[in-house]
């Protein structure tokens, strides 16, 4: 008698999607495909890269990509703050009054996290 048994293995994969620019998209294409040009190893995705690139990230590199989003209008209230911390309470209109008389950029050039000339 034979008889023929078959495992059948129900493998469940959740895949979700990002967005991401076309000009970002593309930079991933032509890295995966310099990359998988090679026949002597496997074939990497998508999803083998980011998991790379997270495990390989620093604190450094994300301190960096942190300050490259930093705007004026982000940091202004931080450096109002600081300013009224270090010195003495100050108003917004006292705050703007410094600011366009040019009594901060000492200040400004010393505590801002955004690169001035």
């Amino acid at each position: 008698m034979n008889t023929k048994t078959e495992t059948i293995t129900k493998t469940t994969t959740n895949f979700k999607s990002i967005r991401i620019k076309t000009e970002t998209k593309d930079k991933i294409d032509k890295k995966l495909s310099s990359i998988n040009k090679s026949e002597e190893f496997g074939k990497v995705n998508y999803d083998r890269l980011i998991q790379f690139l997270l495990e390989s990230i620093t604190p450094d590199s994300i301190q960096s990509l942190q300050n490259s989003t930093i705007t004026w209008k982000l940091e202004e209230p931080r450096l109002m703050k600081l300013w009224s911390k270090m010195n003495r309470k100050t108003t917004t209109e006292e705050w703007k009054e410094m600011l366009y008389m040019g009594k901060l950029q000492d200040f400004i050039k010393e505590h801002s996290r955004i690169a001035t000339k």
